[in-house]
């Protein structure tokens, strides 16, 4: 499975939208697909970052416009090149005729948008990962665009991944700040921020991160050699581990893009200055929501005033908990899932009105419990005593951030009806667990659990085959087996002590190439 983005940094338009890009491919990459981005331009840091996550890399022919019909017939010969499942698309450039032109090709397209900008939208997919983003945005769009939109659908990278759950203990004092004012940062407003920090009473250990198409290290540091008197100040460029970063903080001073919801998820209090037309929304509505303060538009905004409000919110608690409550709230770190999910819907399920498909999140864990429990499910199961929900608690929350195991849930007609489980086992496979609700018994869910997830399993867990043991008295289970295309291996098979059947189903040479 090949993914094409196409997407563009640089010192003015900033990195955020391949960072936010990076996000999504990782995601991809996990379900166990290939990835290239295709640039405009060369931006060194930002090779080294695409080039370590194994990200192939491609330039447009020099003197392209980007986003004119050249870009675009380019673009779409690297697609059809690569065999490429997806292309995704993400700027400001992209409009109107660039994805009527990816469609008349027979690309399926994901275009990523922030406000609509577009007379018209022809892509299957449009992703708005924004907290203000509403379907009033796209009311001229094909009939066949689905819409992806809020924070559900936030694209965090993976190194958060680890920190979904963590919980932040407020200080009754802030003592630590991180500034970060995007990738680019071209009218150093990073410099204003510095120079608040002479109107700051109270000690700071202030960590400023300076993207990579950042040109104005040299100036940060002078003016921040003014400042060792009253605060200890570390510029870190490039840097990678940013969500130890943000944990470690207690506010921050942000820019109104991407990152708001790195620091939304990890529940950091923040003040959004405004440096880009297409910030405003985002931060008046998480003004609006408790989630950070928006200290307005750069031009407007002196160091002083900057300085003062740091003040203020440095020692009101109650206020940055509840910043940082909200924050937690509104972005939960499966947003990349989500979208992949809906991508690989529209390639493996035939029926996307009928049935959907994603991928298990923490929030599953009680319906998870629920299922297991059903009288039914512990019958057919290996062991049938009731699961306790502490213990269930501990292996789900393990389960889900196993490299070794893939959930999904499935959905009829909006509702969920039933979940599948795949282990990696030691003989290069991946086995099998699953059920289905009872409301949704007797209605093909369980062959359409098997037929819609095993080449997501033998892609994301890097393996030909999937294998499924079903207890002989089991008939409805095995009759999903069989009807999903899988052949029984073995009439029987002993298995922790109880006498069954074993299923297989292998990728074949043609459905290898999706």
């Amino acid at each position: 499975m090949n993914l094409l983005v196409r997407a563009d940094a640089s010192t003015q338009r900033g990195t955020g939208h391949v960072m936010r890009c990076l996000a999504l491919a990782q995601a991809w990459q996990r379900q166990g697909g290939q990835v290239t981005f295709l640039l405009a331009e060369r931006l060194t840091g930002l090779e080294k970052r695409l080039a370590a996550e194994a990200i192939r890399l491609c330039y447009l022919t020099d003197q392209i416009v980007v986003g004119s019909a050249a870009d675009a017939a380019e673009t779409i010969a690297h697609a059809q090149n690569l065999n490429a499942t997806w292309l995704v698309v993400d700027g400001y450039d992209f409009g109107t005729d660039y994805q009527q032109k990816v469609n008349q090709a027979g690309l399926p397209l994901l275009f990523v948008d922030d406000f609509g900008h577009c007379k018209n939208y022809s892509a299957n997919l449009i992703l708005n990962q924004n907290v203000y983003a509403n379907e009033s945005f796209y009311p001229r769009r094909s009939s066949h665009t689905k819409l992806l939109l809020g924070c559900d659908y936030a694209l965090l990278r993976a190194e958060f991944l680890p920190w979904v759950g963590w919980y932040r203990e407020t200080k009754p004092v802030a003592q630590k700040l991180l500034v970060t004012l995007g990738g680019s940062d071209a009218n150093n407003q990073t410099l204003k921020v510095l120079q608040a920090l002479a109107f700051v009473e109270t000690p700071l250990a202030v960590t400023v991160l300076i993207g990579a198409a950042n040109q104005h290290r040299n100036m940060l540091e002078e003016t921040a050699v003014t400042l060792q008197h009253k605060h200890h100040i570390t510029f870190l460029q490039n840097a990678t581990d940013i969500p130890t970063l943000i944990a470690n903080a207690d506010m921050a001073v942000s820019a109104g893009g991407t990152t708001n919801w790195e620091l939304a998820f990890l529940g950091l209090p923040t003040l959004i200055l405004i440096i880009a037309e297409n910030q405003k929304g985002i931060a008046h509505t998480l003004q609006q929501l408790g989630v950070a303060h928006q200290l307005g538009w750069y031009e407007n905004v002196d160091a002083a005033g900057i300085g003062q409000a740091l003040q203020k919110h440095l020692a009101d608690h109650s206020n940055r908990q509840q910043m940082a409550q909200r924050g937690q709230e509104l972005v939960d770190g499966f947003g990349a899932e989500r979208v992949v999910a809906a991508m690989m819907q529209a390639v493996f399920i035939e029926d996307e009105h009928q049935w959907s498909l994603r991928p298990a999140l923490p929030k599953d864990s009680r319906l998870y419990w629920h299922w297991a429990n059903d009288h039914q499910v512990r019958n057919n199961a290996f062991h049938s005593e009731p699961i306790p929900w502490d213990d269930h608690q501990r292996w789900f929350k393990n389960k889900l951030k196993s490299q070794q195991a893939r959930l999904w849930l499935l959905y009829r007609a909006g509702e969920p009806i039933g979940q599948i489980r795949y282990d990696l086992t030691e003989n290069d496979a991946a086995e099998i667990s699953f059920s289905v609700a009872s409301e949704g018994r007797g209605q093909g869910a369980g062959t359409k659990l098997l037929q819609y997830t095993r080449h997501l399993a033998c892609a994301a867990l890097g393996v030909m085959k999937v294998t499924g043991f079903v207890l002989q008295e089991n008939k409805a289970s095995s009759r999903a087996f069989e009807k999903a295309g899988f052949t029984c291996i073995k009439q029987e098979v002993v298995v922790h002590g109880k006498s069954c059947k074993q299923f297989e189903w292998m990728v074949t040479s043609d459905e290898n190439t999706h």
